[in-house]
């Protein structure tokens, strides 16, 4: 058996926490609400995984480290600054499914008191106190962004919901009310409720509606007493948010923003005097470094505008903090602000009070600077190789010089971008150990000099365009290297470290490099692809930097393998007899192995670096991937075109889920340090003193932030470590990150490790003082050097081609000088020398190719153009579809004559195609409905609910029309029955056999027989036995309620006024009040519908009013052109404005006449020409030679202003013809002389007097137009004004409106979610209704069925007792033993055979006999049937014949039996069958019930928005005062109010009446007590009284029934056999008298059709009549209007047409009444007015 293996050791060793904190040198100034007061001098914040606790006064700093080492989410202070709230964030070192925590510590003790759990899956974002301390509101980060309340001192939470799709910055209580937060974030403002509902308190959002500004990340805000929220945003503008709804955006007095950049902060200052008046102003806060302040009435009152953007108010006081200030966050102390500035500094500025801020005073800044630090990450750090002291970049462009062991800045220094690298020259190169090399974000490198007093600048360089990824220097330090972003890399010589840096040249790499070092005359570098490549180091006489500094580099590739190899499987052939303890062993290596990466892809190279060679001289290569990085060899580099076997890796010095991005070796090269992705600080141990090399490993504390987003990748997490530094003693580490941590840490734990000096100092006076410095290169954008070389390549180039041009242009003006000196002498020259002017022309074939040229390039351009200009064209149809044709009426505004004042349509589109079809649906649903219910109201019979076929049973009297053929009763037996009715099966009439005997009756005038006395007298005591068992059917029970008291209490509970709200829990939906989605849609489609017919009304109204204006203008033009005739005629000057309809007035004539081409093109070119102005105007602001640029725009608008002279001239030239000269003649001249000297001659006084009245009269007709335009324009402007106030109302109806159809919208949202559960349940009530309904249909028939045959058997049974009262009297006169003998055998049963079928017979034994028992019956058996002894033979036949009539009754009674206990037992069935339908419907109407209720409180929740006016708001509490807490209150109507108040009187007045009838009840009561004492006291005596008589007559009680049934002889069969007979006949005679009446409904229904024909024509003849009374109204309007209209005295002629009019139309109305009287008298009953039934509230119809 082979030895077991040993068991492997893991893969990462266990971590080992070493060191401790010594220092902490930075804060998170970048943080949002970041910074928290415990007292005026002591603020808490949070960087990385520390809780900072710093004294403002000593400059002290305590911490806090994070328990879980994920990083610090958020913080928060207690109101009473006894305790503060850390919510911290899951760590890259924390178990997979782990939860970040909030802590509660106490600020005495610095202790953990509470712990809060599972409030969000990742990480915390921002934590609140409420006012009272006793809630804490966390939210967290992504995933979830949950937003929790917490009981924190229960740790339970309260609610919780998700704040938002995105970061939340904010989250606060309300300092008023705590059950209302607010939340802002990334791009919202979200305002929350914890609002009670049916299933408890819930967290019930609501997100800020922005309306028509931009959506903008929110940070500050501050909330008001009323509940309104001021808020900052992006821009610079405070926006007031009332319920979520943007109200307001405020800006300063002319538009400007009230901060140059975001609002960070917004504070609500209140100061009460000591009357107790509240004063109350606004502080705002910005990155612009300004505090303001403002009045708060002008914020509170603040309104919109139609002629300004936003509300305007002015700051009442404005103060900067400081210079290069950006406000972070503001924390508001008792007597000063703390300022978090997010440049890296803490400020703090005095809080000014009331009376200072509403004083006019200006007050000057009083801002002081606590703290100073980097702001943001810190990329790089390098220590000193003399003392201890260390150098810090930051991306805020800031490089600091720190004294970590005195814990203090010593000196900084800002530049223009940020720091990417550090390197401290060592002390072989520069002795005095002063020298720092700095690479920066922008490319530029310098090389700066420590000084006494700060940094000195020696010298400065920029190779690079982009960002400096990593620099190194040789062994030397006599080359440097450079490498960038953008893949490049760049070499310099170094003659001298401090004076002489050579640059030699540029080279492109294959990818970006982002780590390097010098391995002799090669630079290594680690590229982004995953390639280590070996840059050999250029020769600088080989590059001429005249011509350009770039170069192609020379290079070698290392081959490599990122990841190890997995081990190769040995594949081996088991054997029945192999040990299965190998077997075990190879699946336990098999387990024991380590998982390797199996993604192909290359890994990007973090860092890269070579360990010394006595420690094996290997290749550390970090790679961006988590556990790698790996240590090679290093030499497998190819060489001569000799490939090479790739590398494997030897060792993993990473840890588990770590992710390496930078490695350096401790200044005595003792240990590795390595700084993570997430915060970790790993060291390993290079020495490897008791183990191997790199063997052993250390974890620095996690002080850095180590929140874990990303564990598969190594993308930049928030706690990065940038960069690390040991001092030259390695005693103490200095780490940096992402998170802008700067800590120090001692290495205990660690051994033999260096203890820090217990009293170390730095000497700053024994350092170098400071020198002249050199230019620096101060812009971010300056040229690198190649920039700097093309640029000088290119100025050169660029001056030798403009005195190119100059020469050349000299050269092409003389000629033209020439040529115009010899076209001009051509000009000049004798009619026989000169030349024509074409052969003057040069070339003409130049010309010609000019013009061709010129054609080429237009079709060119045309080509090229003409598929955007095609796209131009349909861009805009699709423009034109979307948003004009769709529109019925567009957006227009109408202006008045001589007011400012204006009124716009409403923008109204035509409604779709689809929505057109939905409202005709619904229209068409309405339209059915309504006829279904006249349907209802004209039949009465009917019922909207579901039919019972009982309603015929219980009504006998109404019949339903004859259906022939059909059979509405079944044949019954054929037994007489005078006292029922009989059914025809052939007509469904009723026929009453009654009415034959009464006929009987009026032929026959004998007395009565006393078989007929007999029938009377039975006939009457049935009756009185049916009423007196009537009579006790309706006597009530002791405990029962009368069925009146009943109804009228269920009258009174329906028409009490229960006014429950739809709130309250015990709130029931009525069936008639449940709402679907199909209903809501169409309260949806008709609300838009009424809306659209509103908007359609007042655009009507509008465009009429438009119209209107455009026929006065055209009427007011030209009296002012009579005007300007007048004033002409009058010689005056005065001058007259015609009126016109303004371009926006007419916009939909405009698109009818859009502009032409022309009209656009020269639009562009002033829009063109104002855009080169505006910019020349910029320029001209920059300062000293912003103008310059200008001349080239002004000789552009100089030489298009030429051409279009030019141009203009020649088609002036081209257009117009030669005038023709005009002469002057001698005529001419003599008139005009004759009309001067007739103008000089003095006029008579009567021509004075005549242009005295006519200039009256112009003047009188000119002031007639005045007045006429002035009413003219008045009038307008009145029906305007009033068209206006109503669109102000019409507007505020239609926007509660709209808000009505968001609702609508959300309910049909909520109830389509419903809508699968509501049809189930729907379906299923039907079913069970519909099961129900046939089972009530099928009991009624049972009943009816077994209704007929009980009467059918009792019919029998009386006919058996027939039988046997016709055998008593058979027998009467026999002796008694002869009578009991055939008695005997009348009684006995026997057996019968019974034929069924076809000649088939059965025996049956006859049943039990009611009268003998079954012993009597077994002997009577057994015996023969005998005649007696001296009886008749006959009399015995006679006894056989009635004993089988008997047997016959009784296997008739026998079989109906039978059947009545069938249908027993189905009418059981069913009655069971339809108990179980009416529970199953009883379950399924409570699970609607529920459901509907689940659906209302739904429905309950969405919010809606109801305006009141103040007189409307009725709930003053004891103070008169409107409550601050609305929750109790509850919005009623009047009429519901009114209804409730006479409700109570109403009761009082019923409780009166009820007492006054329960009085008169109690006197009835004793009334009919006393009747009832005196009718018994009757029928006592008169029972008496017939008891005496019957002891004369009979000598003992008898039954007077039997005594009747045994007086009947035979003679009752013969007249019912005559009665027979007589009933057949009448019954003939009746079939002939339907048939006759038959014909008589024929022609009933021949005349209701004509008569209808009348009653249409009668209907025509009313509408002919209504048109006359029209055109009779319309003649007489006319005739008053031009009565009115002309004078006013009428004239005989017209007294006497109108006398004709009046008589004529008299005539016609005697006429038409004449034949409408004439049509009445025709069927009268027509016109009966017909009365709809309307339900009165308490349910009763009238």
């Amino acid at each position: 058996m082979p030895p077991k293996k040993k068991e492997e050791e893991p893969a990462f060793p266990n971590e080992e926490y070493v060191g401790g904190i010594l220092n902490t040198f930075s804060c998170d100034f970048t943080r949002l609400w970041n910074t928290h007061l415990i007292d005026d001098n002591t603020i808490l914040t949070a960087c990385g995984n520390l809780v900072q606790i710093i004294d403002l006064t000593t400059k002290k700093v305590e911490w806090v480290l994070g328990i879980d080492g994920g990083g610090i989410g958020a913080i928060c202070v207690h109101p009473s600054k006894e305790y503060f709230a850390v919510a911290e964030k899951v760590g890259s070192q924390s178990p997979a499914g782990t939860k970040p925590k909030v802590y509660v510590y106490s600020y005495a003790g610095r202790n953990v008191v509470k712990t809060l759990k599972a409030g969000t899956e990742n990480y915390y974002t921002t934590a609140n106190y409420n006012s009272k301390g006793d809630k804490l509101a966390t939210v967290g980060g992504e995933d979830d962004y949950m937003l929790t309340v917490w009981n924190w001192e229960q740790e339970t939470v309260i609610l919780r919901f998700k704040a938002w799709g995105s970061e939340v910055f904010r989250v606060t209580f309300n300092p008023y009310d705590d059950g209302f937060l607010t939340t802002s974030g990334n791009g919202h403002i979200k305002f929350w409720e914890m609002a009670q509902t049916f299933t408890g308190l819930k967290l019930q959002g609501a997100i800020g509606k922005f309306g028509k500004v931009d959506i903008q990340d929110i940070v500050g805000y501050a909330e008001l007493p009323d509940g309104k929220v001021l808020s900052g945003s992006q821009d610079g503008t405070l926006l007031m948010w009332e319920a979520n709804l943007l109200k307001i955006d405020i800006r300063l007095l002319g538009g400007a923003p009230c901060h140059d950049g975001p609002v960070e902060a917004v504070e609500l200052l209140e100061e009460t005097n000591a009357a107790g008046e509240t004063t109350r102003a606004f502080m705002t806060a910005g990155n612009d470094g300004y505090m303001k302040y403002w009045r708060f009435s002008d914020i509170d009152m603040a309104d919109s505008s139609e002629d300004m953007e936003g509300c305007q108010i002015q700051c009442i006081k404005s103060i900067k903090v400081g210079d290069n200030c950006c406000i972070r966050s503001v924390a508001k102390g008792t007597e000063n602000w703390i300022i978090q500035d997010s440049n890296g500094a803490y400020w703090r500025t005095p809080i000014l009070n009331m009376s200072t801020i509403y004083s006019e005073i200006p007050i000057a800044s009083t801002s002081d600077k606590l703290l100073q630090m980097h702001a943001g990450a810190i990329t790089c750090i390098e220590a000193s190789p003399t003392d201890y002291c260390c150098v810090t970049g930051g991306r805020d462009g800031t490089m600091r010089m720190w004294s970590f062991v005195k814990k203090q800045e010593l000196y900084h220094r800002a530049f223009s971008a940020g720091l990417a690298c550090l390197h401290w020259v060592p002390l072989s190169v520069d002795k005095t150990g002063s020298l720092i090399v700095a690479a920066f974000e922008n490319g530029v490198v310098r090389i700066l000099k420590k000084t006494s007093v700060g940094f000195s600048l020696v010298s400065a360089w920029k190779p690079h365009t982009t960002a400096i990824c990593d620099m190194a220097f040789n062994s030397d330090h006599t080359w440097m290297a450079t490498v960038s972003t953008d893949g490049k890399v760049f070499f310099f010589e170094i003659k001298d470290i401090t004076s002489k840096w050579v640059p030699v040249g540029e080279s492109s790499l294959p990818s970006t490099a982002n780590c390097v070092y010098w391995e002799g005359t090669k630079l290594i570098a680690g590229l982004e692809n995953g390639e280590v490549f070996a840059v050999l180091r250029p020769d600088p006489d080989s590059i001429d930097p005249n011509i350009t500094f770039v170069f192609e580099c020379t290079y070698e590739k290392l081959e490599y393998l990122q990841r190890p190899k997995p081990p190769e499987k040995a594949v081996k052939q088991r054997n029945i007899e192999d040990d299965p303890d190998e077997d075990e062993d190879e699946e336990e290596e098999e387990e024991t192995m380590e998982v390797v990466h199996t993604s192909m892809d290359p890994l990007a190279v973090n860092s890269i670096l070579r360990l010394p060679v006595k420690q094996g001289n290997n290749l550390v290569i970090a790679m961006q991937h988590i556990e790698s990085a790996y240590t090679y060899t290093g030499v497998s580099w190819p060489h001569e075109g000799i490939e090479v076997t790739p590398e494997d890796p030897l060792m993993n010095v990473s840890h588990l889920n770590t992710v390496v991005r930078r490695m350096k070796l401790s200044p005595m090269g003792t240990y590795l340090m390595m700084g993570c992705n997430s915060g970790t600080v790993i060291l390993r141990d290079v020495l490897g003193k008791n183990t191997s090399p790199l063997k052993k490993v250390w974890h620095l504390n996690l002080a850095h932030d180590g929140r874990s987003e990303i564990r598969q990748s190594g993308a930049c997490l928030p706690g990065m470590i940038h960069g690390m530094a040991m001092s030259f003693d390695e005693s103490i580490l200095l780490t940096v990150g992402e998170d802008g941590s700067f800590l120090s840490h001692q290495l205990k734990g660690i051994p033999d490790a260096a203890e820090p000096p217990p009293s170390a100092t730095v000497d700053v006076n024994g350092w170098a003082q400071p020198t002249k410095e050199i230019p620096d290169i101060s812009s971010y954008d300056a040229l690198s050097i190649q920039q700097t070389k093309d640029k000088e390549d290119k100025d050169r180039a660029h001056e030798a081609a403009q005195l190119k041009k100059l020469t050349l242009n000299e050269k092409v003006k003389n000629l033209q000088l020439e040529y115009q000196a010899i076209v001009n002498s051509n000009a000049n020259a004798l009619p026989g020398r000169k030349i024509n002017n074409d052969e003057l022309e040069l070339d003409p074939e130049i010309t010609q190719l000019l013009h061709k040229e010129n054609e080429r390039l237009i079709n060119e351009v045309s080509n090229k153009w003409a598929w955007e200009s095609a796209k131009s064209a349909i861009a805009r149809k699709k423009l034109e579809v979307t948003y004009v044709s769709c529109l019925k009426v567009d957006r227009i505004v109408l202006n008045a004559f001589a007011s400012e004042k204006c009124v716009s349509s409403f923008r109204t589109p035509e409604l779709t195609s689809e929505q057109k079809r939905k409202i005709q649906l619904v229209h068409d649903l309405i339209l059915n409905e309504n006829q279904r219910r006249n349907q209802m109201h004209q039949d009465p019979g009917t019922s909207p609910d579901l039919a019972s076929p009982v309603s015929e049973q219980q009504e006998p009297n109404v019949q339903p029309e004859p259906v022939p053929g059909s059979a509405l009763s079944a044949p019954t037996v054929d037994v007489p029955d005078t006292s029922e009715p009989a059914v025809s099966a052939d007509t469904g009439e009723v026929l009453a056999l009654n009415s034959t005997k009464k006929s009987k009756k009026e032929e026959k005038t004998h007395v009565k027989s006393q078989l007929e006395k007999a029938e009377e007298r039975k006939r009457q005591r049935t009756e009185r036995k049916a009423l007196y068992d009537e009579l006790l059917s309706k006597r009530p029970l002791a405990d029962q309620e009368d069925p009146k008291d009943e109804q009228a209490i269920k009258k009174a509970e329906s028409g009490m006024g229960d006014k429950k709200l739809k709130t309250d829990p015990n709130y029931i939906v009525k069936e008639t009040e449940r709402v679907t989605a199909e209903r809501k849609e169409r309260q949806l489609i008709l609300l838009e519908e009424s809306i659209n017919t509103l908007r359609l009304d007042f655009n009507e109204r509008f465009l009429a009013m438009r119209d209107l204006k455009e026929r006065l203008i055209v009427n007011i033009n030209r009296d002012m052109k009579k005007i300007d005739e007048i004033n002409k005629k009058l010689k005056v000057d005065e001058k007259t404005d015609l009126y016109k309809m303004e371009d926006f007035e007419m916009p939909d004539k405009m698109r009818q006449n859009p502009c032409s081409r022309d009209a656009l093109q020269q639009y562009e070119k002033e829009r063109a020409k104002a855009r080169r102005k505006a910019e020349k105007d910029a320029k001209a602001k920059a300062g000293f030679g912003g103008d310059l640029g200008g001349d080239d725009n002004d000789e552009e608008d100089e030489t298009d202003e030429t051409d279009k002279t030019v141009q203009a001239r020649k088609a002036s030239l081209r257009t117009h013809t030669r005038r023709e000269s005009h002469t002057i003649t001698a005529e001419m001249r003599l008139n005009l002389e004759l009309k001067t000297k007739l103008e000089k001659l003095p006029k008579s006084a009567l021509e004075q007097e005549e242009e005295s009245i006519k200039r009256y009269q112009l003047i009188f007709e000119k002031d007639k137009l005045r007045r006429k335009i002035n009413k003219t324009i008045a009038t307008f402007d009145e029906a305007l004004e009033e068209l206006r106030r109503e669109k102000f109302k019409l507007e505020g109806d239609l926007k509660m409106a709209d808000m009505r159809i968001l609702l609508l919208y959300r309910e049909l949202v909520l109830l389509k979610e419903f809508k699968k559960r509501d049809e189930a349940l729907t379906k299923k009530l039907e079913g069970h209704r519909n099961e129900k309904l046939e089972v009530t249909q099928k009991t009624n028939q049972c009943q009816v069925r077994l209704n007929e045959k009980m009467k059918e058997i009792e019919l029998l049974l009386e006919r058996e007792k027939t039988y046997m009262n016709d055998m008593l009297q058979l027998l009467s006169g026999l002796p008694q033993g002869m009578r009991d003998q055939l008695m005997k055998i009348f009684r006995k049963k026997v057996k019968r055979k019974t034929l069924k079928g076809e000649g088939e017979e059965e025996e049956e034994e006859s049943s039990d006999d009611d009268w003998e028992s079954d012993e009597e019956e077994e002997n009577n058996d057994d015996e023969e049937d005998v005649c007696p002894e001296g009886c008749d033979e006959s009399t015995y036949e006679e006894v056989l014949q009635m004993r089988e009539k008997r047997l016959d009754q009784e296997e008739v009674v026998t079989d109906f039996q039978k059947s009545i206990e069938q249908l027993r037992k189905e009418n059981d069935a069913l009655t069971k069958r339809e108990e179980a339908t009416n529970t199953k419907l009883g379950q399924v109407e409570n699970e609607i019930q529920s459901f509907q209720t689940e659906k209302q409180q739904k429905l309950n929740q969405l919010e809606t928005s109801i305006v009141l006016k103040l007189s409307q708001i009725q709930a003053l509490n004891e103070s008169q005062q409107v409550p601050s807490d609305h929750e109790n209150l509850v919005v009623f109507t009047n009429g519901g109010m009114r209804d409730l108040c006479n409700r109570i009187v109403q009761l009082q007045t019923d409780k009166k009446v009820l007492n006054k009838e329960h009085n008169e009840l109690k006197r009835t009561h004793c009334q009919l007590m006393k009747e009832k004492r005196a009718t018994e006291a009757y029928v006592k005596e008169w029972e008496q009284k017939v008891y005496e008589v019957q002891l004369l007559k009979f000598g003992q009680k008898v039954d007077l029934e039997s005594l009747e049934d045994v007086s009947v002889d035979r003679q009752t069969e013969e007249l019912k056999e005559r009665l027979r007979k007589e009933e057949i006949t009448w019954e003939k005679a009746i079939r002939v008298q339907v048939q006759a009446l038959k014909k008589l409904k024929e022609q009933q229904q021949q005349t209701i059709s004509k008569n209808s024909q009348l009653l249409k024509q009668l209907a025509d003849l009313r509408q002919e009549q209504q048109r006359l009374e029209e055109q009779l109204n319309v003649s007489q309007n006319k005739i008053l209007t031009r009565m009115a209209g002309g004078s006013r005295i009428a004239t005989s002629t017209d007294r006497s047409n109108l006398k004709d009019l009046v008589v004529m139309q008299q005539r016609e109305i005697d006429a038409l009444k004449s034949e409408i009287a004439m049509l009445r008298r025709k069927g009268g009953h027509v016109y009966t007015p017909v009365v709809s039934k309307v339900v009165k509230a308490d349910g009763t119809t009238d």
